[in-house]
């Protein structure tokens, strides 16, 4: 279901980048969108349908602006950005609405370190996806997943889902799980935009995405080891398969991007080269 879903955005995303004149990363923001929106419970009624139609268009809006603050004022956007995934969790105290809520608000984030605007060459970015066209293609992720779901449910019936189970309260004076959640997950993002900057240079996404993965929704130590294995052994295996799709010559639609010496590269921007004249 979930890849009907994003099958159907992308293809719908593909045909409004043609149309529009529209930049690669168009393309890649609608699959992102659509594939995290498919984790959360936001389908469940009527009610959470709206909230996800009234949060993620603007929201991913936002996020178009705060990937050109990234690419232009690394640290400010670094930290904006930082602030607004600690506040997504840490709204969870005000119950299941505010949950699903700050799930929605934290896609675009996500879809921001994938999306590959922050780190695009200056002469690209001006061609990249911006806040208005961003909100369009939020409204279409989520249009591709209702209606993937919608007749999913119709062809086959699920059991409603009960929802998040509701949290014990502390007996012992202490912080509540949403605020400590949204502290480490504050500083492990902030600790990921810094070492990400130093150790990866323009490749910092890699780092703090791995970052959110790990320790977004943790339930201990144990568990962010855990997590941690799999997404090493994830990366591991995507990348050798990314790399064999790129050595088989595999390009077009195939492939989701254009790939030849006269089009955008895989990654949406213009080759680059170096004083001398040769690709860089």
């Amino acid at each position: 279901m979930t890849m009907a879903a994003v099958l159907l955005s992308w293809a719908a995303a593909l045909w409004l980048e043609g149309a529009a004149g529209l930049h690669t990363d168009s393309v890649v923001l609608a699959v992102a969108l659509t594939l995290t929106l498919a984790r959360g419970r936001w389908s469940a009624d009527r009610r959470g349908r709206l909230t996800a139609l009234a949060l993620l268009p603007p929201s991913a809006a936002l996020c178009a602006g705060l990937s050109r603050l990234l690419a232009a004022h690394y640290w400010p956007g670094a930290a904006l950005f930082t602030a607004g995934l600690a506040l997504a969790v840490w709204i969870r105290r005000y119950g299941p609405a505010a949950t699903r809520a700050g799930t929605l608000l934290t896609l675009p984030l996500i879809a921001l370190l994938i999306v590959p605007v922050p780190t695009l060459p200056p002469g690209a970015r001006s061609a990249a996806v911006n806040p208005g066209w961003s909100a369009l293609i939020g409204a279409l992720a989520w249009t591709s997943m209702l209606l993937v779901r919608t007749l999913a449910g119709r062809l086959a019936p699920r059991p409603e889902d009960p929802g998040p189970p509701t949290p014990r309260r502390a007996t012992a004076p202490r912080p509540r799980p949403s605020t400590r959640m949204a502290v480490q997950l504050a500083a492990a993002i902030a600790a990921a935009f810094a070492l990400g900057r130093l150790l990866y240079a323009d490749h910092w996404p890699w780092l703090v995405l791995t970052a959110y993965v790990v320790a977004s929704g943790n339930r201990g130590r144990t568990d962010v080891l855990h997590k941690g294995v799999r997404r090493f052994a994830g990366a591991c295996a995507g990348t050798l398969l990314a790399t064999g799709v790129a050595a088989a010559g595999l390009g077009g639609h195939r492939a989701v991007w254009r790939c030849s010496p006269s089009s955008p590269w895989p990654c949406g921007c213009a080759r680059s080269t170096t004083p001398s004249g040769r690709p860089a």
